[in-house]
């Protein structure tokens, strides 16, 4: 006995509400065919001169930086939906949601690995971490210190989904009142799903230990240009395969990511949880008895690297 089916929506989903869409401006604007070219003002250069008033000597020739131009490539991301033909509902409108759904994720995807000619995060970074993993707040105070140095602009760090929860129980970054998690310093902190925390070839950071930790990167203000709308193609009859009796459709959008300067790297370590690399590792007391009188209980715990001491509360139920 064949059990009848019907066809019901798709359960409601809502975007990824940290990710590089959030904290970047996004612009439905991408021209076809051609790599997008701007000129810097994020990382301009300058100089202290004496002023040169009534009295005072001029205060000779004057240079400028004009190597200010950058260049971003533009790229194809794309989802496709492909059923039998019995009782299909619109597979170009299935498509289209599907890449809505997903998008966000490939372009992250994209820039941190250098997919589909667009150049990586990674290309042209300059470390701020010593090539090792450091603490995590340690990463991110590097980032901030060289993104104050070089630019003018708030920038954006970019660090994998997995972060998040060190990154707010540890009140390294919060939600802001425009919805972006950011530092105490306003840099935007970019959650992505596409982000993996490793480098392009794949590997992990790793210190002298083989302790290991995830890559962040950090830049200047970041746009996304895209195509005003996806491309959907599909249905009956282009999307109709008479031999396999299937119906299919596909979304495709271009996309170009332009990350303003500086381009910066680091990494943390990672797992970091209690008694790892991540956190200041503590030894346990000698000596720690609990009698049936005891409430509570204070004991001084040494930390293995450091010179201050941690003193933990323990309380006995009654």
């Amino acid at each position: 006995m064949v059990t009848p089916q019907h066809h019901i929506p798709a359960p409601p989903g809502k975007p990824w509400p940290r990710g590089l869409f959030s904290a970047a401006a996004l612009l439905d604007d991408l021209r076809e065919g051609a790599d997008g070219t701007w000129v810097t003002d994020a990382c301009a250069t300058g100089a202290v001169l004496p002023y040169c008033g009534a009295g005072r000597p001029a205060p000779g020739p004057k240079s400028f930086d004009m190597s200010n131009w950058l260049t971003a490539t533009p790229f194809v991301v794309q989802a496709g939906f492909n059923c039998n033909a019995v009782g299909v509902y619109d597979a170009r409108e299935h498509a289209e949601r599907a890449l809505a759904a997903i998008e966000q994720r490939l372009v992250e995807q994209t820039i941190w690995r250098g997919l589909g000619g667009a150049a990586s995060l990674a290309e042209g970074a300059d470390d701020v971490s010593g090539e090792v993993p450091v603490a995590l707040v340690d990463a991110i105070a590097a980032l901030e210190g060289e993104l104050a140095a070089r630019t003018g602009h708030v920038g954006v760090i970019h660090a994998p989904a997995k972060l998040g929860a060190m990154l707010t129980s540890q009140q390294i970054a919060a939600v802001g009142a425009d919805g972006v998690l950011r530092t105490a310093l306003g840099t935007a902190v970019v959650l992505g799903a596409g982000y993996d925390g490793f480098a392009p070839d794949g590997s992990a950071p790793v210190d002298g230990d083989g302790n290991t930790g995830v890559v962040l990167y950090a830049t200047g203000p970041v746009a996304v240009h895209r195509q005003a709308a996806p491309i959907v193609n599909g249905g009956d009859p282009d999307g109709f395969h008479t031999r396999l009796n299937t119906i299919q459709g596909l979304a495709e959008r271009g996309y170009m990511v332009a990350a303003d300067c500086p381009r910066l790297k680091a990494a943390a370590y990672w797992p970091s949880t209690s008694g790892t690399p991540g956190h200041t590792p503590l030894k346990a007391p000698a000596n720690l008895t609990l009698t049936p009188d005891t409430t509570s209980v204070h004991a001084k715990w040494d930390v293995v690297e450091g010179a201050s001491d941690y003193v933990l509360t323990i309380t006995k139920d009654s």
